[in-house]
């Protein structure tokens, strides 16, 4: 499966990454529900995220982006969670070489909203749908 492939790729990182992604199955891969494909993604600093109970804190460790880290680290900076469609922009280059078209990807979950995971959906095109999914 994907997320055993995913748990060999992560298993010389330790239990920390193990465990996240036996919590998270749409870690890396994505999972497809219906027309979509749900994506989180990996903390960047997973070991500190699973040691810490402060949500500010697994927020702050979750993160990628240093400009929006920056705002969770400084009560004074306030970034928009808005600014996070800039990470689903990672997603929508790649889903767009994979179907060969553009893709809408949402941002559904964000540190700056107050989760304390990224993620994004990718929307499959209706015709990759049909010749895939509904032969």
């Amino acid at each position: 499966t994907k997320q055993a492939e995913v748990l060999q790729k992560y298993s010389e990182k330790g239990e920390d990454y193990q465990q996240f992604i036996k919590e998270h199955p749409d870690c890396e891969f994505g999972v497809r529900e219906g027309d979509v494909i749900s994506i989180c993604k990996i903390p960047h600093q997973v070991e500190q995220y699973s040691k810490t109970s402060d949500e500010h804190q697994k927020r702050y460790h979750y993160c990628h982006c240093g400009f929006a880290k920056e705002s969770l680290k400084n009560e004074n900076i306030d970034i928009s969670p808005m600014f996070c469609y800039c990470g689903a922009g990672w997603y929508r280059q790649l889903w767009e070489g994979i179907f060969a078209q553009p893709v809408k990807v949402d941002v559904v979950e964000s540190v700056l909203d107050k989760s304390n995971i990224c993620r994004f959906v990718v929307h499959i095109p209706s015709d990759i749908m049909e010749l895939y999914v509904h032969k």
